[in-house]
């Protein structure tokens, strides 16, 4: 997947997640896809993607 995909990705389930673009579940979730790879190396793959999940409930 090339960058520009992974960005379209991301902004795809940003929008369909049905949270306000002011909220910190939002917020966390964007902060998410910017940095994921630094939450990857530093709490793992299961806990990431568990958080990314918890965010966008």
């Amino acid at each position: 997947m090339t960058a520009e995909q992974e960005l379209e990705v991301d902004a795809y389930v940003l929008a369909s997640s049905g949270l306000r673009i002011t909220s910190r579940g939002y917020k966390a979730l964007k902060t998410l896809f910017e940095h994921g790879n630094l939450l990857y190396w530093c709490i793992g793959k299961n806990d990431t993607l568990e958080l990314a999940r918890f965010l966008s409930i």
